[in-house]
């Protein structure tokens, strides 16, 4: 399978580069990869070139740690401010892996984010096609260490690893990976993951609080209010944007809007429909403009609308339409030729 991530898995690399010397231009030029790709909402680009793009700003900078930095960037900036929203409302370490998982697969088409529960040990792993994950250790260094470090600040800094494991060889900078992860390092390992003791799966996350998830929901209920007056309106706005950080749930609604799920519900059914009617006209709303507006491949599309596989996505598909998304596609592009 072709491995791709959306433009967003590449934020930060450009102004951390322009920070910290580097020639931003001289990154792009080895890359092929222009600024305003980068700075596209749901482009589409080959693991291949992020993977050659985030090494490049590595050797352009002459430090091997750029990943951890990078981390570390994303961490403290707005990149993570939406991620940060969905861990701060777990209320277990377990339930915020899941949210991450569920958040990652969004971003990417042919990666496999998985967490493995054991009797003793826990594994969040990444897997990448072999052929693809030699190309970058960075890319992996990035993604397990912002893990880290968002779900280690929401547990009170409780999240002790047993060790993290890498599929690579040491790209140099194995003493900057121990002070970040505070565990043994172990390379040319089949997988790469973090690890650590089952036990620690329902620790809290003590940085959830009530009040300032109202608060919040409020703050941006309020700004998309002005901008959408009408109720439905309001929650279509609102599943749109669950749905790019892999949330169906009626839960992850209310943290957008300041109404708890019953009344949510009751406004929805006074105004002549329901949740489930939203969702689903939202989802074919998003899937109509991906299969006649770009070449996305159906694969993403299901995973963009957080489908549990392709073949879910095709079935809901044919049974709203009475065609596959295959089909639709094709005969839109017919359509849409004939009209020229």
């Amino acid at each position: 399978m072709s491995v791709f991530l959306t433009s967003k898995s590449l934020a930060g690399v450009i102004e951390l580069t322009d920070e910290l010397g580097g020639d931003v231009n001289n990154v792009l030029r080895e890359t092929g990869l222009t600024k305003s790709t980068l700075s596209a909402t749901d482009e589409l680009i080959p693991y291949r070139l992020c993977a050659v793009f985030v090494e490049n700003a590595a050797r352009e900078l002459n430090q091997p740690d750029f990943g951890i930095k990078l981390a570390h960037y994303r961490f403290k900036s707005n990149y993570a401010k939406e991620l940060k929203i969905y861990v701060t409302s777990a209320k277990t370490l377990q339930q915020g892996f899941r949210d991450l998982i569920l958040h990652l697969r969004t971003r990417s088409l042919g990666i496999d984010y998985k967490l493995d529960v054991y009797k003793d040990t826990c594994s969040f792993s990444r897997g990448v096609p072999p052929q693809e994950a030699m190309l970058s250790p960075q890319m992996t260094i990035i993604v397990l260490g912002i893990t880290y470090l968002m779900l280690s600040e929401a547990t009170g800094y409780k999240l002790n690893l047993s060790s993290v494991s890498f599929s690579f060889k040491d790209p140099g900078c194995k003493a900057e990976l121990r002070a970040l992860f505070r565990c043994p390092i172990q390379f040319n390992a089949e997988i790469d993951a973090i690890n650590f003791p089952t036990s620690l799966l329902q620790i809290p996350i003590v940085t959830q609080d009530d009040s300032i998830h109202e608060l919040l929901a409020e703050y941006l209920a309020s700004r998309h209010l002005r901008e959408s007056p009408d109720f439905v309106d309001l929650v279509k706005t609102m599943i749109g944007k669950n749905l790019v950080a892999g949330r169906t749930d009626m839960d992850a609604l209310t943290l957008r809007i300041p109404y708890q799920v019953r009344t949510i519900q009751k406004k929805l059914e006074e105004a002549g429909t329901s949740y489930r009617d939203l969702l689903r006209d939202s989802r074919f709303e998003v899937a109509e403009a991906l299969l006649k507006g770009t070449n996305t491949p159906i694969t993403y599309i299901a995973q963009r609308l957080c489908y549990q596989d392709v073949s879910a996505f095709s079935k809901a598909f044919f049974n709203h339409y009475g065609v596959s998304p295959r089909q639709w596609r094709k005969n839109a592009l017919q359509d849409s030729e004939q009209s020229l």
